[in-house]
């Protein structure tokens, strides 16, 4: 019995056999207007001008769909393999941690090999094709989860040489995994600006963005 590997076929393929789902077609999440609050969860920390969020308000929908995509792929994946796979389609990856992803395909390394953007956690990984199901309707319900932001009213000490990596790991202790209450600015190339406030003291809030300005580590902008 032969058993063909998934390949990676050109964007002007349009017939493929198990296709992927057009990221077009998931919805987003839906935002305040520019000045008001959303409580947000931060799961990826890369610079203070590039970090993704979470609507912490259906952090408990996003658990369930994690849950739910592992009970049935555990089950099921034989019945979604692919028989190839497409720029710009979401498809679900079996991760090492055992959990199952919804993936955007971003690149192609080599023929097997693919780099995907992982759309509800803002993680890029290298997967293989062989790690790739399609993904079912039932799972596009859920609004892509994660926001990609930056934070609002600093920039680097140094501008010529970008944030250090003092700034970066700071604001990477100060954020990574934790909740907030996030003022909202307009997106600028898909990259939403937000004014982060840590509330988690009852006496008072700490904006993120003074603590780095305090700490020598950011300058107002």
């Amino acid at each position: 019995v032969s058993v063909s590997t998934p390949s990676v076929v050109d964007d002007d393929v349009c017939i493929l056999a198990n296709p992927g789902i057009s990221i077009d077609t998931l919805k987003t999440v839906p935002l305040p207007p520019s000045g008001m609050f959303i409580p947000i969860h931060v799961s990826l920390v890369s610079t203070p001008d590039y970090f993704v969020c979470q609507p912490w308000l259906q952090a408990g929908d996003l658990q369930q769909m994690m849950d739910d995509m592992c009970s049935y792929y555990t089950v099921h994946a034989s019945e979604h393999s692919v028989a190839a796979v497409k720029h710009n389609e979401v498809y679900v990856c079996h991760h090492g941690d055992g959990s199952y992803y919804r993936a955007l395909i971003v690149d192609v390394r080599d023929g097997h090999m693919v780099s995907v953007y992982l759309i509800d956690y803002g993680n890029y990984q290298l997967f293989s094709t062989t790690q790739l199901y399609t993904l079912t309707q039932d799972f596009t319900i859920l609004p892509i989860q994660g926001l990609k932001a930056c934070l609002n009213g600093v920039k680097p000490v140094c501008e010529r040489t970008g944030w250090s990596e003092e700034s970066n790991r700071r604001f990477t202790d100060l954020v990574l995994e934790r909740q907030f209450q996030a003022r909202v600015s307009p997106s600028r190339d898909s990259v939403l600006g937000l004014q982060l406030i840590d509330t988690s003291d009852s006496d008072f809030d700490v904006n993120i963005a003074d603590s780095l300005i305090e700490e020598g580590l950011a300058l107002r902008k």
